[in-house]
């Protein structure tokens, strides 16, 4: 079984953040598409592996469920959002 990238998501708060998503840079589509969707960062955190662990944030109201074309590629690419 191959090691499935993991994307932790963070609900909104209304008023407050969009959806956010925590994000490997080890998987390189997974993190590039991430960087290109989102407006911004939130947190990053370096791992022992020498990767980083980011937390991309979506506008207020966006969700990432209500577009499938991302979704397909995520799971493409073997992501998982838990």
């Amino acid at each position: 079984m191959r090691n499935q990238p993991i994307i932790r998501k963070y609900d909104a708060i209304e008023g407050c953040y969009g959806e956010r998503y925590e994000v490997n840079s080890k998987n390189t589509e997974l993190f590039d598409l991430f960087k290109l969707i989102c407006v911004w960062t939130t947190n990053s955190k370096d791992c022992e592996d020498g990767s980083r662990d980011v937390t991309f944030e979506l506008l207020i109201g966006d969700r990432l469920e209500d577009n499938p074309i991302i979704m397909r590629k995520i799971k493409a690419w073997g992501g998982i959002i838990i």
